[in-house]
């Protein structure tokens, strides 16, 4: 990642907020979205470059999804992080296989 990304606010926290979207038939998707409220312990936002973001992105999917229902299924996805402008930093498509 590289610019400058809004942080959950969690204390000692380095996280990014950040939504997880699927494509479907018709279009991008969002899966989960952004936290809905920024923690107030921790940093606001944070400048990185070239930094490398490291996520067990099925357990994520399953503990931040809608009532805890989703399931990170085979296809294409991508990640949007929010940027400190509010602004969206959307990552390249990748799969996800099984």
């Amino acid at each position: 990642i590289t610019g400058t990304v809004i942080l959950d606010g969690g204390c000692a926290s380095n996280n990014p907020m950040f939504s997880v979207w699927r494509m479907s038939a018709d279009g991008w998707a969002e899966l989960v979205p952004f936290p809905s409220a920024q923690m107030d312990c921790g940093m606001p936002s944070v400048k990185w470059t070239d930094h490398v973001f490291v996520l067990d992105l099925k357990w994520w999917v399953s503990v931040h999804s809608r009532g805890g229902s989703g399931e990170l299924e085979p296809g294409t996805y991508r990640l949007v992080f929010m940027g400190a402008d509010t602004g969206k930093m959307m990552t390249g498509p990748f799969e996800v296989v099984w």
